[in-house]
């Protein structure tokens, strides 16, 4: 089957996947964490965010990105990214 994934860092990258594969990290790999996986034949993934309510989250820029791999091919490519900005 295909399947998805999302991982989410706080430091941006620019870089480009190895061959054969397609599109570029744009988040860190050395400090990006997994946050959700799953298949296209499941139901869409969600990833609730939590912020505490606290001055010190002010400006938080909080990176995701979404990753594909189709099954048949064994081919990854890397997904635009989204940046999520904290404003208490």
């Amino acid at each position: 089957g295909d399947f998805w994934a999302m991982v989410g860092g706080m430091t941006p990258a620019n870089v480009p996947m190895p061959a054969p594969f397609f599109g570029r990290v744009l988040i860190d790999s050395a400090s990006s964490i997994p946050l959700v996986f799953g298949t296209f034949a499941a139901n869409p993934g969600t990833v609730p965010v939590s912020v505490p309510n606290a001055v010190a989250f002010r400006g938080l820029r909080y990176l995701v990105q979404g990753y594909t791999l189709v099954g048949a091919t064994n081919v990854l490519t890397a997904q635009n990214s989204v940046t999520l900005f904290v404003r208490t």
